[in-house]
C-alpha cells in the first residue's frame, strides 16, 4: 500500500532507541508537554469527570483493564517559565470530527493517543496504534495554537500503563506510577510494555497513508458513552 510495508513500522521496537524529534523533546525543564489539558473529562465509575478533579484512589475506565485505580496525579503548567512557551510545546487544535471529537479539542504534542484504522491493521497487524499527538499536525487541518500562560496540565498515573477514555473522543496513554511517559525511552526486544507509541516520523507517515487511502472522515473510532452519561467535548483553553 503506497509503497509501504509493515516492516517499516514494526522495526521501531528493535532499533534500540526511538529517534528524537524536533516536536517531541522528552521531559522539559520548565513545563509539561504531555498529559491532558485541564477541562478534559475522563470516564470514571461515576461518569464523566474533569481530569483536574481526579484524585488518587479514584477509578477510571481504561481501554484494556476496565476500571483501574489512579495511584497518583501529577499537576503542573504547560510552560512555567517567564519566557514565551516554545512553539514545539504549543497545544494542537483539533477540529471537530477529526478524532471523533464533537467540538474543538486541544492535545499536548508529546502525549501519545490511540487511533484506530484499517490502514494501521494492514501495516502493523493491529487496527489500534499509539501515536504522539504531534504527528497530527497538518492532518485534517490540525495546527498548533499559542497557549495561555497558565494552561494547567494533569497526568494520571496507574500501577501499570493504561489507556484511558476522554470525552473528546480520544484515548490517552497514561504512565505507570513513578514512570512518566518518555518517548525517548529505550525500546529493547524484551520490553514487555503492551503500549509502545510509534516514533513521530512513522506516526506521521501512517497518518499520511490513512488520509490518502480513506480521507480524514470516520477514520478514528467513536467513543462510546458511559452508562447514563452522554459524551461531551473538553473545555478549550481560555
Amino acid at each position: 500500500m503506497f509503497g509501504l510495508r509493515a516492516l517499516d513500522f514494526r522495526t521501531s521496537k528493535t532499533m534500540g532507541q526511538a529517534e528524537r524529534s524536533g516536536a517531541c523533546q522528552g521531559t522539559v525543564a520548565h513545563g509539561l508537554a504531555s498529559g491532558m489539558v485541564a477541562g478534559t473529562k475522563v470516564a470514571t465509575e461515576m461518569g464523566w469527570r474533569p481530569v483536574e478533579g481526579i484524585l488518587p484512589g479514584d477509578r477510571v475506565l481504561t481501554f484494556d483493564g476496565g476500571l483501574q485505580e489512579v495511584v497518583s496525579v501529577q499537576r503542573g503548567h504547560l510552560w512555567s517559565s517567564a519566557t514565551t512557551c516554545p512553539r514545539h510545546m504549543w497545544p494542537l487544535r483539533v477540529a471537530p470530527g477529526t478524532i471523533g471529537n464533537t467540538e474543538v479539542a486541544f492535545l499536548l504534542p508529546e502525549q501519545p493517543v490511540m487511533i484506530e484504522s484499517d490502514c494501521a491493521e494492514a501495516l502493523l497487524g493491529d487496527p489500534f496504534a499509539l501515536i504522539p499527538a504531534a504527528a497530527l499536525q497538518g492532518y485534517a487541518g490540525v495546527e498548533p495554537m499559542a497557549p495561555p500562560h497558565d494552561l494547567n496540565v494533569v497526568i494520571l498515573h496507574f500501577a501499570t500503563e493504561q489507556v484511558v477514555f476522554a470525552n473528546m473522543g480520544a484515548l490517552f496513554l497514561c504512565p505507570a506510577a513513578q514512570h512518566p511517559i518518555d518517548l525517548m525511552r529505550i525500546l529493547s526486544e524484551d520490553d514487555m510494555s503492551p503500549y509502545v507509541p510509534l516514533p513521530l516520523d512513522q506516526a506521521a507517515l501512517l497518518l499520511a497513508v490513512i488520509e490518502a487511502d480513506t480521507g480524514p472522515d470516520n477514520t478514528f473510532f467513536t467513543l462510546p458513552d458511559t452508562p447514563g452519561h452522554a459524551a461531551c467535548s473538553a473545555v478549550a483553553p481560555p
